[in-house]
C-alpha cells in the first residue's frame, strides 16, 4: 500500500515537472532572449571593415548625422512549400520580389533605438525589402520581436489564405540579441548584433504554385551602433 502511494506521488511529481517544462518552453517560445557581452563592440568593427568603402564613407561623413547604423550580415527568405512549385518563372524572383545579386554582406541598413527606464526599443528598415521594419521591443534579459512586411507590386500577404491583408502585415519573430550594455539610456551607444526568424506567412497571388499560394520564412542577422534616443511614446 505504501509503495503504491508513493508511486503515485512520484507519477504525480513527474507530470508536474513535465508541465512546468512545457510551460517555461512555451513562455520561451514567445520571448527572444537577450544577453549581455562587450565583445560585441569589436564583432560590429569587424563588419563595417569589411563594408564598401563608399557606405563606409557615408556613415563617417558628420553632415549625414546618422544616428543608427544596421549591417545586415546574412539574409534567408526561405520557401516552405517548395513541393507545390508547378514550374513557370524563375523561383528567386518569383519569390524574393528584389534581386538577390542587390544585396551585398555586409549590407548597410537604417536603424534607430529608443530608450525609457529599464526598456529599449530598436527599429531597422531593411532597404532592399523597400519598406519593411522589424522591430524589438527590449527589457531587462528578453526581447518582443515583430516584422511588418508590406504589400509589393501587387503580391498579398497574409498569415492564412482566410485573413489576406493587402496593405501590410504583421508578423511575430523570434530573436536572439546580444547588446554591449543592459544599462539604457537617451543619448548612450549601444552596440549589439541580433538573428531574427519571422514566423511562417503566406503569398496568397501566386499562380506558379498549387492553390496560388506560396509559404515564407526570412531569416536575418545583423550587427549595429545605435545612438538612443529618448522613448517619447510617439
Amino acid at each position: 500500500m505504501k509503495l503504491q502511494v508513493l508511486h503515485e506521488i512520484s507519477m504525480k511529481c513527474i507530470i508536474h515537472l513535465i508541465f512546468s517544462l512545457y510551460l517555461t518552453v512555451c513562455g520561451l517560445s514567445a520571448f527572444g532572449q537577450v544577453s549581455y557581452s562587450p565583445a560585441v563592440i569589436s564583432s560590429y568593427d569587424s563588419v563595417f571593415n569589411r563594408l564598401d568603402p563608399r557606405l563606409q564613407k557615408m556613415v563617417n561623413n558628420p553632415e549625414n548625422k546618422m544616428r543608427g547604423v544596421v549591417l545586415l550580415t546574412g539574409f534567408k527568405l526561405d520557401t516552405l512549400n517548395k513541393q507545390d512549385f508547378t514550374g513557370g518563372v524563375r523561383r528567386d524572383t518569383l519569390l524574393s520580389g528584389y534581386v538577390p545579386e542587390k544585396v551585398l554582406v555586409p549590407d548597410l541598413m537604417v536603424g534607430r533605438a529608443k530608450a525609457s527606464g529599464d526598456s529599449l526599443t530598436i527599429s531597422v528598415s531593411p532597404w532592399f525589402m523597400m519598406g519593411d521594419e522589424i522591430k524589438h521591443k527590449i527589457t531587462n534579459n528578453h526581447a518582443s520581436s515583430t516584422y511588418t512586411a508590406w504589400e509589393k507590386e501587387g503580391r498579398v500577404f497574409a498569415v492564412n489564405q482566410s485573413m489576406p491583408d493587402a496593405k501590410a502585415l504583421q508578423l511575430n519573430a523570434t530573436a536572439s540579441l546580444v547588446l554591449n550594455d543592459k544599462h539604457f539610456a537617451p543619448g548612450k551607444t549601444i552596440y549589439g548584433s541580433g538573428i531574427l526568424l519571422t514566423d511562417d506567412f503566406s503569398q496568397i497571388n501566386a499562380p506558379d504554385f498549387k492553390g496560388n499560394t506560396i509559404r515564407l520564412r526570412m531569416k536575418y542577422s545583423y550587427v549595429f551602433k545605435l545612438i538612443a534616443l529618448k522613448d517619447d511614446g510617439l
